[in-house]
């Protein structure tokens, strides 16, 4: 049995993926994961992340590793993005994290992130052409323009759901006046890009889309194949905008399909999607449950295979 697990720690949740491979070479998911702990938080504000939101991360990281023991894992992968760039006392954080468990967090770049988001999503996607992928997090949004073979172009940019979040919609209820002026700064970001060319295959990963992908579906408990390969149309996304729209934070863990976690950042996410599908002209995006943590599990058995 060679079993392998990677920890994902983003700016809104942390993600466990544990996998082996069958005899025929594929990979198998063992358990598949997460916990909204919110690193990101205070972030933009502060510029460090707080004693208590650091507390919290690292202690979801070690039951994590304890989890990864008792599914007897052979090698563990540790990975921080958005939060843990830009934080100033990221160091402080991965120190904690060795001393809790013994794990190494390695920091990737915006580019890194992209691609293993990319290599991860990619061979799942039902096409043949070229394809457009984004990745929507807590703290950015990647954007990986290729194929299911190659990356051609890859841009990140600092516009995530627990950004906008804290900085428009700290309030329990969203005013209009507020929303107008998030959609007007995601709306700016995204014109950065205004001169790529769009593709007619668009694929969405990461938190929102999956969200949302669960909450047109209405699911009662999140189904991954249910979601996988899924469409959004630009009509779903403005549906459940306006759904979002009066409700607080507690309003929506109500909403059938929403993880109860997701509430408090869901709008800011969605605000997101929905601004890249109108400032492209993107009439639908096909979801993937897929990311990093299935890129990254696969560098780590084709490490294992060059080995061999």
């Amino acid at each position: 049995m060679n079993r392998k697990a990677v920890i994902d720690i983003g700016s809104n949740s942390i993600k466990f993926f544990a996998g082996e491979k069958d005899n025929a070479g594929s990979l198998k998911t063992i358990l598949d994961t997460l916990a909204v702990t919110r690193l990101g938080e205070g972030l933009d504000r502060l510029g460090i992340i707080p004693d208590y939101v650091m507390e919290r991360n690292v202690s979801a990281i070690e039951k994590f590793c304890k989890t990864a023991d008792k599914l007897q894992v052979s090698e563990i992968a540790a990975v921080g993005t958005m939060a843990l760039r830009s934080a100033k006392n990221s160091s402080e954080f991965t120190k904690r994290v060795k001393k809790a468990c013994g794990l190494d967090v390695k920091i990737i770049t915006g580019d890194q992130e992209a691609y293993l988001s990319y290599l991860g999503a990619a061979s799942a996607l039902q096409t043949d052409g070229d394809i457009l992928l984004f990745d929507n997090g807590g703290g950015s949004t990647e954007f990986i323009f290729g194929d299911i073979y190659h990356i051609k172009e890859k841009f990140s940019i600092n516009l995530g759901a627990v950004r906008i979040t804290e900085k428009y919609f700290d309030s329990l209820l969203p005013s209009p006046s507020h929303i107008k002026e998030a959609l007007l700064e995601i709306r700016r970001e995204l014109l950065r890009l205004s001169n790529v060319s769009i593709p007619a295959f668009i694929a969405g990963i990461g938190g929102t889309v999956t969200s949302m992908a669960a909450i047109k579906q209405k699911l009662d408990t999140y189904e991954m194949d249910a979601v996988e390969g899924s469409i959004l149309t630009k009509s779903d996304v403005k549906e459940q905008l306006e759904l979002l729209f009066g409700k607080t934070p507690d309003e929506r863990k109500s909403i059938p399909g929403l993880s109860p976690e997701r509430a408090y950042v869901i709008l800011g996410g969605s605000l997101i999607i929905y601004s890249i599908m109108d400032v492209f002209d993107i009439k639908k995006i096909t979801v993937s449950s897929r990311g990093l943590r299935h890129g990254l599990m696969s560098q780590l058995f084709e490490k294992d295979k060059q080995g061999d």
